[in-house]
């Protein structure tokens, strides 16, 4: 099939505009050329996604899909030997609009996708239909629900002749999981690795899951119900304790509210090598925003507070899930995807998106000169300067924006503020809008133009602050930061800000004076006592650490996270006891205990508050082991096993508890089992070699 260029026509009414490679076919975006539409009345004219599926098979033309599933078709005809499927307005946007940037998703938002894909295989699966299942053909709708928009019934349309539909249902759902979980497509032509050397909070049982789903015999797979009970019955609990999760910041409101993106502290390869002493690690930069977050002044968002990991976003922002940009898998066969370019990819998505999204004059191509980029993404050059029609179009972008229609108050938007570029509500507006739709590149462009004309406005400094920040440009971020703090030097929210620029910059001394700062100016705001908590730990200020950290929980008594600081900063306190020579042996001994049974108490807490969070378990166990209750140190490090049996550490300190109630051969097999699972680990081998011995 010969994909067909700009100004060519389909079927006498659809004027090509542009052509992308699709995961079947060439997806086309179309002018309608036929109609009743106004250019003199400044109407925009028609436009629409078509899609060339190939060569029509049996009667595909008369489509009858699940529109619960896939997305709808208002029209299929035959054109030159072409079966083309012209979609209705596209009102969402393609997952793949997530994947283009960089990182993997939160397991939370993995498990809401992977939900919506079984309830619609589960139903299109017994019929013996299909879809692939590649986030270039998922288009997430305004709603919240997902569509496909290739697929239908099994041997009727091209690319889905399917001896074995359901294990082919098996098969993209893995690959789907995979991606998202790592960012990156399953390797070809090779073993399968463990998924939890990508990330350490993927649930074991979903890695065997997957793994399993992903074998190249379709015998060997699960059933579609095995493979959604193995995914969906984890609730995917974080890897550690509060860390950096990414670049994203804005003002937390007072009260109740998800954790925010902080330093953590031992929970990964490091803590396992030193166990059961206490270290605290430095934050991943490779984290990224959990769902949900904090928005500037607001009410919390409800359940965030178990996420793996907090994106603090301002008012009316919803922080994306950057992905990675690997290719779809071909709907034909289990074979790996065949666009091998991120570029590629990502410019195609790009495309799509915007076109979809604007109306088709918002275009982005990879060749554009970045000065035009720049003029383009801020002001539209075929808008002249009317404040009567800016304040219009502004009201039409407001309460399009009020109806969820995205894409169109953002276009309204554009107008607006290149119609009239002297109010400043109009860049507050207009950026985030382009948060909303994760263009954070135009959001910067947008705010540097506005900081231009409004260079005393803090907040608009600020926010620049945050989206340069959330894209790690922290040049740009510190800049703007430092000239907003300068203009409101008592805002605690400019002063926090800044101080997670500082964090970013690995200067944790002055990201604790700064956000100290901003605590002694809102000292009833948790997160702020919490960040400070966790910096100070990390800069061996344990007192101090604990002193904000009680206070976090007393502002916040349902944030687990805040819970596993506070008890880290005691097992901590603890451990530094041993080189204080003031104290006798038996004082020494009393206080270490007092401060064991304060870390199991506050361990404990954070297991009543999310009952999956297996390293509370964890470090219950190691708290409960020194303050001599072995019997519930070795209950709790039996659970944190039952939750997540792949860590070496977990097994370790059993065999220490089991060693201690004399119960040998049960803590060599505890060794041998962490030996295996980490077999570079001398700790763990001298251990095991010195009980066999003895």
């Amino acid at each position: 099939m010969k994909m067909k260029q700009s100004g060519d026509w389909i079927g006498y009414t659809y004027r090509v505009l542009d052509a992308f490679p699709f995961v079947q076919g060439v997806l086309y975006y179309s002018a309608v050329e036929s109609g009743d539409w106004g250019a003199d009345r400044g109407e925009l004219q028609p436009t629409r996604f078509i899609l060339a599926v190939g060569k029509p098979e049996k009667d595909a033309r008369m489509l009858s899909r699940d529109d619960a599933a896939f997305f709808p078709v208002e029209e299929a005809f035959v054109d030159e030997g072409v079966l083309y499927w012209v979609f209705r307005p596209l009102s969402g946007n393609l997952l793949a609009h997530r994947l283009v940037q960089s990182g993997s998703l939160p397991i939370g938002e993995v498990r809401r996708l992977l939900s919506a894909v079984f309830s619609h295989a589960r139903r299109l699966a017994p019929k013996g239909e299909y879809a692939v299942v590649d986030p270039l053909n998922i288009l997430e709708t305004t709603e919240g629900n997902i569509r496909f928009l290739y697929g239908g019934a099994s041997g009727g349309l091209p690319g889905l002749e399917i001896p074995d539909v359901e294990k082919h249902w098996v098969f993209g759902i893995a690959c789907l999981a995979f991606r998202l979980l790592t960012g990156q497509s399953p390797p070809e032509g090779a073993a399968i690795p463990p998924l939890r050397r990508y990330r350490g909070d993927i649930p074991a049982v979903w890695d065997g899951a997957i793994r399993q789903a992903l074998a190249s015999d379709p015998a060997a797979r699960p059933s579609l119900a095995q493979l959604e009970a193995g995914l969906l019955k984890a609730s995917g609990e974080a890897g550690g304790v509060p860390q950096e999760h990414g670049p994203a910041f804005a003002k937390p409101a007072k009260g109740n509210f998800p954790s925010p993106a902080v330093p953590g502290t031992a929970a990964g390869k490091d803590a396992e090598r030193r166990s059961p002493s206490v270290t605290p690690f430095p934050a991943g930069a490779d984290r990224i925003p959990g769902p949900g977050g904090v928005r500037r002044g607001a009410a919390p968002v409800p359940g965030a507070e178990k996420a793996a990991g907090t994106g603090l976003v301002p008012e009316g922002r919803k922080s994306p899930y950057p992905v990675s940009g690997e290719p779809p898998p071909s709907g034909s066969s289990d074979s790996r995807p065949f666009w091998k370019s991120k570029g590629l990819l990502a410019a195609l998505v790009a495309c799509i998106v915007v076109l979809a999204g604007l109306g088709g004059y918002h275009w982005l191509f990879a060749d554009k000169d970045p000065a035009d980029a720049k003029s383009s993404a801020v002001f539209d050059p075929d808008v002249e300067e009317d404040p009567e029609q800016a304040a219009e179009w502004y009201r039409q972008s407001v309460e399009a924006k009020k109806n969820k229609q995205i894409a169109q108050a953002t276009l309204m938007g554009r107008k607006a503020v290149s119609a009239d570029p002297g109010k400043r509500e109009y860049y507050v507006h207009l950026a985030e809008l382009y948060q909303m739709m994760g263009d954070y590149q135009s959001a910067i462009l947008l705010l540097q133009e506005g900081v231009k004309r409004f260079p005393d406005d803090a907040e608009l400094h600020d926010l620049l602050a945050l989206y340069a920040y959330h894209v790690k440009d922290l040049k740009t971020a510190e800049s703007a930061s430092d000239r907003s703090v300068q203009l409101e030097p008592d805002n605690p929210t400019y002063l926090y800000h800044r101080g997670k620029i500082f964090i970013a910059r690995k200067d944790l001394r002055t990201a604790a004076e700064l956000i100290g700062e901003a605590v002694k100016r809102d000292s009833d705001n948790a997160v702020y006592h919490h960040d400070l908590a966790v910096i100070l730990f990390r800069l061996g200020e344990i007192d101090r650490s604990i002193e904000h950290a009680e206070k976090a929980v007393q502002l916040n008594d349902s944030n687990e996270k805040y819970r596993m600081t506070l008890g880290l900063a005691h097992l901590k306190k603890r451990e530094l006891l041993e080189k204080d020579s003031s104290l006798s042996a038996k004082e020494k001994k009393e206080k270490q205990r007092a401060l064991a049974k304060k870390a199991y108490e506050s361990f404990q807490a954070a297991t009543k508050l999310n009952d999956r969070y297996s390293q509370a378990y964890y470090y219950e166990a190691m708290s409960r082991f020194y303050y001599g209750d072995l019997e519930k140190a070795k209950q709790a490090v039996e659970r944190a096993i039952v939750l997540d049996s792949d860590r070496a550490s977990y097994h370790y300190q059993l065999a220490v508890i089991l060693t201690a109630q004399g119960k040998k051969s049960e803590a060599i097999k505890a060794l041998e089992k962490a030996v295996k699972l980490e077999p570079g680990n001398d700790r763990y081998k001298k251990a095991l070699a010195k009980l066999k011995s003895n």
